[in-house]
């Protein structure tokens, strides 16, 4: 084991990619318990701040929908 890897060891998971970001967020609105909970907490907490009342993954993205 080279220093980088030992250094990429030490430091754990990187930041994730927007690819990945957006594969988690979409398994976190289809409810999947596996999915990232680092993700879940940010989607928990923009739902509730943009007062997000249902949310719903298809091809084009997700899209959610607001209370007045």
């Amino acid at each position: 084991m080279n220093r980088k890897d030992r250094r990429a060891a030490q430091r754990g998971r990187g930041p994730m990619g927007p690819a990945q970001f957006e594969r988690e967020l979409r398994r976190v609105v289809r409810g999947d318990p596996d999915s990232d909970p680092v993700v879940a907490a940010f989607w928990r907490d923009q739902s509730t701040e943009w007062d997000v009342a249902a949310a719903v993954d298809h091809p084009d993205g997700i899209e959610a929908l607001r209370r007045r």
